[in-house]
């Protein structure tokens, strides 16, 4: 005698059936197996291939690191990874400078740029850390919050130049340098 095979009735129970009785078990579990090991090695390859690194990455998605004032130019972007695992001492740097001559509008003082990063960080629960004044700087102000500190240095594009080549300062009176180092290990 020939057994009847079931026919299901609605859309829902005829697709239901059909990957039932298309996948075993041990299909499913096979190909579990595969996705796992995959994800498994993209994760390893992408965390230790060159120029990985997540602390650089935390660093430059803090909401500070985006702080531009307002009418200066991106000059230099540069970012050190931490000598250790926990992280501590990896620092991202932002350069900026003003064209020469500046517009009316934009006040580039030393006192306003100063003022401009501390009313930003500190809206963001950032706190005024003393800063000894680097010889090179024509000024310099820092702020801590939680695992990290942010310093402002406002250098004579002169200076510049003999400190950081990479950065051109040409036609640019000062240039200042927006940086946020991690201070502590991530918990």
């Amino acid at each position: 005698m020939r057994k009847l095979a079931y026919v299901p009735s609605s859309p829902a129970q005829r697709v239901l059936y059909a990957v039932r009785h298309a996948l075993s078990w041990q299909k499913v579990l096979i190909a579990a197996a595969l996705t796992t090991v995959l994800v498994v090695a993209i994760a390893i390859e992408g965390a230790t291939s060159p120029g990985y690194d997540p602390t650089l990455q935390a660093l430059e998605q803090l909401p500070a690191y985006a702080l531009v004032y307002p009418g200066a130019t991106p000059l230099n972007h540069a970012g050190t990874p931490a000598s250790n695992k926990t992280g501590v001492g990896a620092t991202v740097t932002r350069y900026f400078g003003f064209h020469s001559p500046a517009p009316p509008t934009i006040d580039t003082t030393v006192q306003a740029i100063i003022a401009w990063y501390a009313t930003q960080l500190q809206s963001q629960g950032w706190q005024t850390q003393p800063l000894a004044l680097p010889q090179t700087d024509l000024a310099a102000a820092a702020w801590t919050h939680h695992c990290a500190t942010a310093t402002l240095h406002i250098y004579r594009a002169s200076a510049v130049s003999q400190l950081r080549p990479s950065v051109d300062a040409t036609n640019y009176p000062f240039v200042f340098a927006f940086i946020i180092q991690r201070t502590c290990s991530a918990t």
